[in-house]
């Protein structure tokens, strides 16, 4: 008699799911609460959480059954000492972000009446920061940067993935209760502007960020000997939460709604795992930001 394959999940990948679902339930209650703390409906509160988190889910659904990539072979950068350059220079990064804040009234709500130069001139200085990890001798170049075409395909397909979800829930839940601009390919009746958009988000913060939090936080934890899911799981929430002062005087309830920021990083950690390397994460940030 032939024996019988057994149908059985591997501990690991039903390890993921588990935290997957678990952290996308904890999301969609912290954005739920938030608009009932602002005095939305539970109908509308309901609406809005589920377009922002099930679009989400679905991108990270297809990642994890997105076939194999030829990166099995590939291991990615580990190192506990990546933790340090990681503490100074997102401290250097709220910081700057409380003093632009406080003195100057710059956040991302007023950032658009600067001048474009003015801006890059901030973007280079903060992205300069990264060079600090030399310091502690993590190099940029210990980094996988490989891009290949079938991680090329996965983050292309991805964003669009994201966008669609959202818009498919969007529009069977109810009738354009949440802003429609959220969930629309912005400029591609200008093709050229849209490109032009992805390529200067993937700058910046693009690749600031993916270096900062996918690349030295998750190296350090990786480093100490944490798990993937962990790993993922940690840096995502300190992504999130890194972004409470980049809107300004926002309510206190708004650390609720980075939620939506720590699903976005969970699922930039999910791509970065999954390709083991940071220019896929830098591209599908800079499609993300503007799409």
């Amino acid at each position: 008699m032939t024996e019988r394959k057994s149908l059985k999940m591997p501990p690991d990948k039903c390890k993921t799911i588990i935290t997957d679902i678990i952290f996308i339930t904890i999301g969609f209650i912290c954005i739920f609460l938030y608009y009932i703390i602002n005095k939305n409906s539970i109908s509308d509160s309901l609406f809005i959480s589920t377009s922002i988190t099930g679009g989400t889910l679905v991108a990270m659904i297809f990642v994890s059954l997105f076939p194999r990539l030829d990166t099995d072979s590939q291991k990615m950068y580990e190192n506990k000492s990546a933790i340090y350059p990681f503490l100074i220079v997102w401290t250097l990064l709220l910081l700057i972000i409380y003093c632009a804040n406080k003195f100057f009234n710059l956040n991302n709500n007023t950032s658009n009446k600067l001048s474009w130069y003015s801006l890059l001139f901030i973007y280079i200085g903060i992205t300069a920061t990264l060079f600090i990890g030399r310091f502690f001798n993590i190099k940029l170049k210990y980094f996988n940067w490989r891009l290949t075409s079938r991680s090329f395909l996965l983050i292309f397909i991805v964003s669009i993935v994201e966008n669609i979800s959202r818009n498919i829930i969007s529009k069977v839940l109810s009738a354009g209760i949440y802003p429609s601009s959220m969930f629309r390919l912005n400029s591609l009746n200008s093709l050229p502007i849209f490109l032009l958009n992805a390529l200067f988000n993937a700058a910046y913060p693009g690749i600031f960020e993916e270096v900062l939090y996918r690349g030295f936080l998750i190296s350090g934890l990786k480093g100490i000997g944490l798990s993937d899911e962990k790993c993922n799981v940690i840096q995502s929430i300190i992504f999130g939460i890194a972004h409470v002062m980049s809107w300004g005087a926002a309510p206190k309830a708004f650390i609720l709604y980075t939620a939506a920021q720590a699903m976005a990083g969970y699922l930039l950690g999910k791509v970065y795992f999954k390709t083991k390397s940071l220019t896929p994460c830098i591209l599908l940030h800079g499609l993300m930001n503007v799409i």
